[in-house]
């Protein structure tokens, strides 16, 4: 049944790699045609410059999860910045096609070379902004209003991060940055909600090792993510212990009267097997209660099983727009930010990394400061229907 399901795996892996070759191909190819209309630089070394980019990112994404070296590294963050400009640059295509053919019809003549400067030089301006917007971790600070919360949880506070993906793009140097970030908030308790690992071949001892500088009186803690199991995730796990931080692994612990219980992504990917997980733990029913999952689905079985917080992380809220559109309707509205779901809050983070490039538009790298207080829970309904 496993080498099954490992086959059917592979298969998807690799009907996927295809389909998002000849993506990228096309829209190189589209890229190229628009800036041959605009500015007339037609000539074979071009044409082969766009197939070789359109070959880039598949081929690095490859040699990644097989050899971890200066050359593939570098190879691979080549590569990242090149595809942190493929959807400006497609816009810009669409832009001129708009100005030239569209703006005529107006009585507006822009020359095709005067269209050219102004749509791809946008492009650009919009790429680097959006790499420099993704390499920049900031700080996102909730009041979490939890009811029935231990007088000495009053004004408690705790940090949460998640989506770090360390690896080829982006290692220790990024893992320094939060630690930073997250120390300067002095936190009672750390969190970090998976895909701590990009899934990729990497030194994951070398890329974790800053965190080891983690500290918090109440501890610091690790749920896992999918990229944790893409592949060899006993070595990832065994860095994160090494680095001291402890990983729930479908466990609740309670931390002066408030329950903190984090669930396994592999073991509870299913909706039935999360309920199952959930129903193993032994509940009084009594006080508050916060879960850690990485995905922000399946709702109704947190709720249901009495939680009153959920933190989440995974989908780095499209990481970009209009993926981010995406995101929106595919989690009912809780793809980012503070919610509430029937009698429990849910807070789901953007994550402080990135995946596949380093590139944010209409998003932030964050780390989340979250200070509890007790009472009614006081976060929006949702108007989306329920996930």
């Amino acid at each position: 049944m496993q080498q099954k399901h490992s086959k059917r795996s592979v298969a998807i892996f690799l009907v996927s790699a295809v389909v998002m070759q000849l993506l990228l191909f096309l829209l190189c190819v589209m890229i190229y045609e628009t800036a041959v209309a605009a500015f007339g630089v037609a000539n074979p070394e071009l044409e082969v410059l766009a197939l070789l980019l359109s070959l880039t990112f598949i081929s690095a994404s490859f040699l990644v999860t097989v050899a971890d070296n200066a050359a593939t590294r570098a190879y691979y963050r080549f590569t990242g910045a090149w595809f942190a400009f493929v959807a400006p640059l497609c816009a810009a295509s669409a832009a001129f096609v708009v100005i030239e053919d569209v703006f005529p019809l107006w009585g507006w003549i822009i020359t095709p070379a005067t269209a050219g400067v102004i749509v791809f030089g946008a492009a650009a301006a919009i790429g680097f902004y959006g790499i420099w917007n993704g390499l920049r971790v900031r700080v996102t600070r909730v009041s979490v209003v939890l009811p029935g919360l231990p007088e000495t949880w009053q004004g408690r506070r705790g940090v949460f991060f998640s989506d770090v993906h360390l690896g080829p793009l982006r290692g220790a140097g990024l893992a320094r940055q939060i630690v930073r970030r997250v120390q300067e908030q002095d936190p009672s308790f750390i969190i970090i909600g998976g895909d701590l690992f990009d899934g990729t071949k990497c030194d994951a001892e070398k890329c974790i090792a800053p965190l080891a500088a983690l500290r918090a009186p109440d501890g610091v803690y690790f749920v896992s993510g999918n990229h944790e199991y893409i592949r060899e995730s006993d070595r990832f796990f065994d860095a994160i212990r090494n680095a001291g931080i402890r990983i729930l692994k479908n466990e609740k612990i309670t931390i002066d009267g408030v329950k903190l219980a984090g669930v396994d992504w592999r073991d509870t990917h299913h909706a039935k097997d999360f309920a199952a997980v959930l129903r193993s733990f032994a509940d009084d029913g009594n006080g508050p209660s916060i879960l850690v999952r990485h995905v922000p689905s399946d709702l109704s079985v947190a709720e249901e099983a009495g939680f009153s917080f959920q933190l989440s992380g995974h989908t780095h809220q499209g990481q970009f727009w209009p993926l981010s559109l995406a995101t929106k309707r595919f989690y009912g509205g809780f793809d980012y930010g503070l919610r509430r779901f029937g009698n429990m809050a849910v807070y789901t983070s953007s994550g402080v990394g990135t995946w596949l490039s380093p590139f944010r538009i209409g998003t932030r790298a964050e780390v989340v400061v979250m200070e509890f207080t007790g009472g009614a829970v006081a976060v929006p309904a949702p108007v989306d229907k329920k996930p």
